[in-house]
């Protein structure tokens, strides 16, 4: 009786122990300034139900939980960069990681894309700043 037991435990670790360090990585390229873009990946987590867990606004770093029912184990970091030589556009990175069973049978790139849709949807509802 042990011995099947203990197959079957060590059967389960092997499953879970690679996934659950893993973590998607992807980047895109905005045509606004940073901190226009950072202040819009704000107001799109906190308009989609996502909480917040850090924010740094000189940095341009944000991670939140996500939201949703299925995907209440994904933590996404989001970095924002200046890229250009007069910075008006900036890169964007998300780091998805799912802190229990990895990759969530492709919900990890359902909440990357999500969220690049909604961004744009944001920075293209907002007037251009004039200085």
């Amino acid at each position: 009786m042990q011995r099947p037991t203990a197959g079957v435990l060590v059967y389960v670790l092997a499953l879970l122990v690679p996934s659950v360090g893993s973590a998607k990585d992807e980047s895109q390229r905005f045509d606004k300034p940073a901190a226009l873009v950072y202040e819009a990946a704000i107001d799109v987590v906190t308009e989609k139900g996502g909480v917040i867990i850090y924010s740094d606004k000189t940095r341009l770093l944000l991670t939140f939980k996500s939201a949703g029912y299925w995907n209440k184990g994904f933590e996404v970091s989001v970095k924002v960069e200046r890229i250009g030589e007069g910075q008006s556009e900036s890169q964007v990175t998300l780091r998805t990681q799912k802190t229990y069973f990895g990759a969530g049978w492709g919900a990890a790139d359902r909440i990357n894309k999500q969220f690049y849709q909604q961004l744009r949807e944001k920075l293209s509802q907002q007037s251009p700043v004039v200085k």
